[in-house]
């Protein structure tokens, strides 16, 4: 929440033309309700943003604003002094403040948009809680078995040790080779993220023709002349 609060501080209080005001406002909605936020409360930031300013350009209460320092030219006609900076957001805050006691006016130029600041929305998933295709190593030798999951990774891995430990060869592939070769289950990797339970499919086949060095029992589920030409480096 509080990385929507910045985003939309920023957006109040950094200049902005209406076109590109606009597409930020609606980006920093749809990232809101992507990540499960509910829209009423991002538009009640934006409402309390509007209200503020406002205030401050209706209220007489405003403290009187100092005389804007200038210099003058070779002309003699007098110019306003301003310092263009990059916003980084907060120490741009800090510094316009000690630039105002001195009369500086400041100006910000943007660097990127509000997508810059998404990654601070929500915490990083770690790997082995994320879903999608993933590879197991035997200890022993080059042999992989490549699987997909639609669950989070590491219950699905302990799925794996444990038919290696009860001798389970029909649960589990790589159980069954490390079994009949009397060899160790090694580690285990997400290898492509995949949210869309419908793609798993495809993506696992894509893999499975890659890399013919596996246990796998049962053949790939997409076959596809086309999967020679994709890269998965």
């Amino acid at each position: 929440m509080a990385a929507f609060q910045t985003m939309t501080y920023r957006l109040f209080n950094t200049p902005l033309t209406d076109e590109r005001f606009k597409k930020e406002e609606k980006f920093i909605v749809e990232t809101a309700i992507i990540n499960g936020y509910d829209e009423e409360m991002i538009q009640g930031l934006f409402k309390k943003h509007r209200w503020k300013r406002k205030i401050e350009e209706t209220t007489t209460l405003q403290p009187q604003k100092k005389e804007k320092k200038t210099i003058t030219m070779k002309n003699g006609k007098k110019r306003n002094i301003f310092v263009e900076l990059p916003f980084y957001n907060p120490l741009s805050y800090k510094i316009d403040k000690v630039l105002k006691k001195h009369n500086i006016n400041c100006y910000y130029t943007s660097r990127g948009n509000l997508k810059d600041l998404l990654g601070s929305s929500k915490d990083k998933i770690p790997m082995e809680e994320k879903s999608g295709i993933y590879e197991l190593l035997c200890k022993n030798c080059p042999k992989k078995y490549i699987g997909q999951t639609s669950r989070r990774f590491d219950e699905r891995y302990k799925e794996h040790r444990r038919a290696f430990r009860y001798q389970d060869e029909k649960s589990s592939a790589m159980a069954a080779h490390c079994i009949d070769e009397e060899h160790y289950m090694g580690e285990g990797r997400i290898i492509e993220e995949v949210r869309d339970n419908n793609k798993l499919d495809a993506w696992e086949s894509l893999y499975m023709d890659n890399d013919k060095n596996l246990v796998n029992i049962n053949e790939q589920i997409i076959s596809s002349n086309l999967f020679k030409f994709a890269s998965l480096d």
